[in-house]
């Protein structure tokens, strides 16, 4: 990958080719005068120590407005002292380091009567009588005044204005931004006090994308030409990317465009490299490889809730190279169940037009089991009360990025419950219809989904619905009823340690290698006569670790976690976890407190919160990390399988 200037006028010089004969002779060339002076000075000086003289008197010539008293100041010779050439020169060079003067002499030692008078002979740099500056577009010229420290009626000083153009450059580089600091003191107007600072800004040139290829070879072995190979087409990639030709260039825009087409998960690799050309440009190019997104797979499985399981799937992610999501899925098991398959069919199209407006859509008519284990009495035989819900519908959904981007949907439901625990549990079954209008503001500033070092995720939904239950079914939720759910999700993450690189992907590289803290709270709460099976459910993988799937429900909840991340192999990150949290608030038809119910599912009116604590590994994989945690609470222990991190 090509580098950026490493220093402000890196960018503009032009190369030049010289033999190490010639760096040798202009080296001796610019040191002759300095040591001919110096080598003048020890001559003259060797019988003057050989005596013993001292100084007798300190002379400073060619200060105009620089008082002689803050000269003297830095110099280690006294008047009194015994005459020592490196002293001498030692204060020649602290003089030099105060910035004011354009050229600093060797010390003159002249004999008197009582010793030796030395004279330092300066010259000073002009002082300002007009100052401008040129060519930012993104900062006036108060704000650089201010961070260039040097001032109109001032003496020019190089120290400081050498801090001025870091502080300038500091000053773009907080935004991300790249310039070259350039002024004119080789110019004869300088001499007469007019400093004139040209500020560069670069600006992306241009942006290429690259693809691997491969030869194509005529029947004699001969290439006959090159083609690229990827499915993907360009302006899926250029669509997503905020640095565009005649943009100013930004290093943190190049990072936030490599997050955001990491978000597409469609590519293996990306590398994005710059060039700095000698107009003051940079070009952008942008290296990738390719995913298998397409997935077509048959196969069986066992699962606790519905032994043997048979599935089969249709799924790619960037169907016909578009960016475009399509997946159907179909699933059945043999035990457990209504009898019927589940079926799923989903359509995702990020870009509708060009303001990034996205569109999906979904189909199902799914079985969704909603406990891990049964609710009804130990012992019982398996699967004569396990609870599971039908829901067949339908869910359109728009997104739109805003300041904050905000998604609007419509759904529709019928959902019908099965298997309930009449007997001893008394639970009601409810059956019905829903229609809900979901709406949702999310900000996501992380830097790495698949392990996030940085950032914080902001989102805010609500929902409003009606419910039209089925009379026999009504379970104490009324016939037709309104309902909202509102509900807001606060993740954090911090690395623990600095990450030197500046650039992607090695930047990206550092970032798995790194100690995070992550920190979640997540609170909703409902209003109306909402029905059980739009309630919150807590507890389990997602939420409270070291708890039975939904372990909790009610009209209200909230869940705290944190953990704490530590990458301990390749590949491999261990975790340290606490989770807290409770859901309550359901009505009394569905607190399930009555004789026969497992105590480990006996429900609360009021927040009872309950906490866990535990350990956990996560194995990155193509398809996102794979989680193993176990988790420890007040109903004991309990070990969690799932893919991605809980937050």
């Amino acid at each position: 990958m090509s580098r950026l200037p490493s220093s402000p006028n890196e960018a503009t010089r032009k190369p030049q080719v010289s033999s190490p004969m010639d760096r040798d002779r202009s080296a001796r060339r610019r040191a002759a005068p300095w040591l001919i002076a110096v080598f003048a000075l020890l001559v003259w000086l060797a019988p003057v120590q050989a005596q013993g003289l001292r100084v007798a008197e300190i002379e400073i010539r060619g200060n105009q407005r620089i008082n002689t008293t803050a000269i003297q100041a830095v110099l280690t010779t006294k008047v009194g002292d015994e005459v020592s050439p490196e002293r001498l020169e030692g204060d020649r060079r602290a003089i030099e380091a105060l910035g004011w003067f354009q050229i600093v002499n060797p010390p003159v030692v002249q004999n008197v009567p009582n010793g030796v008078r030395v004279i330092f002979v300066l010259r000073e740099w002009p002082a300002i009588q007009s100052l401008t500056y040129r060519g930012s577009s993104l900062y006036s010229d108060e704000e650089l005044l201010m961070a260039g420290k040097t001032q109109v009626g001032d003496v020019f000083n190089i120290v400081t204005w050498a801090e001025g153009k870091a502080a300038i450059n500091e000053l773009y580089a907080a935004k991300g931004y790249v310039v070259n600091v350039i002024d004119n003191r080789a110019e004869p107007e300088f001499l007469q006090g007019i400093l004139v600072v040209e500020i560069q800004e670069l600006r992306v040139g241009s942006v290429t994308i690259r693809w691997p290829t491969r030869e194509i070879k005529d029947k004699d072995g001969n290439v006959v030409r090159t083609v690229s190979r990827h499915k993907t087409k360009n302006y899926v990639v250029m669509r997503e990317l905020s640095q565009r030709e005649g943009d100013l260039y930004n290093q943190d825009q190049v990072s936030k465009d490599f997050r955001a087409l990491q978000r597409l998960n469609i590519f293996e690799t990306i590398n994005p490299s710059v060039d700095v050309t000698t107009e003051q440009t940079v070009a952008i190019i942008w290296e990738f490889t390719e995913k298998r997104t397409g997935q077509v797979s048959v196969g069986a499985g066992f699962s606790a809730r519905q032994n043997l399981i048979g599935r089969a799937e249709l799924a790619d992610s960037n169907f016909q190279g578009r960016g475009v999501g399509i997946r159907i899925a179909v699933e059945h098991g043999a035990f457990g169940t209504d009898g019927r398959p589940s079926f799923e069919m989903s359509f995702f199209q990020p870009w509708l037009n060009s303001d990034k407006t996205s569109l999906t859509v979904s189909l199902f008519d799914r079985l969704n089991f909603r406990f891990s284990s049964s609710l009804g009495r130990r012992g019982s035989k398996l699967g004569d009360d396990r609870f599971f819900e039908r829901r067949t519908g339908g869910r359109i959904t728009f997104g739109r990025p805003f300041g904050w981007p905000v998604s609007v949907g419509i759904r529709g439901e019928r959902v019908t419950t099965g298997n309930l625990p009449r007997g001893g549990a008394g639970l009601p079954p409810q059956n019905g219809t829903v229609i809900g209008l979901p709406i949702r503001f999310e900000s996501n500033t992380r830097d790495y989904p698949q392990y996030p070092t940085a950032g914080t995720v902001k989102a805010l939904n609500n929902e409003f619905g009606i419910t039209k239950l089925d009379s026999s079914t009504r379970g104490g939720a009324g016939n037709s009823s309104f309902f909202d759910k509102i509900s807001a999700d606060y993740r954090r993450y911090i690395r623990l340690q600095p990450l030197r690189a500046r650039q992607e992907p090695e930047r990206q590289q550092q970032a798995q290698q790194v100690q995070v803290l992550a920190f979640r709270v997540l609170v909703g709460t409902t209003a109306g006569n909402t029905p059980f099976f739009e309630q919150y459910f807590v507890g389990g993988s997602e939420t409270i670790r070291g708890y039975r799937e939904d372990r909790f429900w009610g009209r209200h909840m909230f869940v705290a976690s944190v953990e704490y991340r530590r990458p301990v192999m390749k590949r491999i990150v261990a975790v340290l976890f606490a989770d807290t949290g409770h859901a309550w608030g359901s009505p009394k038809a569905f607190q399930f407190k009555k004789k026969g119910l497992r105590k480990d599912f006996i429900q609360s009116g009021n927040l009872d919160p309950v906490a866990s604590i535990g350990l956990g590994i996560r194995v990155a994989t193509p398809i996102g990390p794979i989680r193993l945690d176990y988790g420890f609470g007040s109903e004991g222990g309990r070990t969690h399988f799932s893919f991605g991190h809980a937050f």
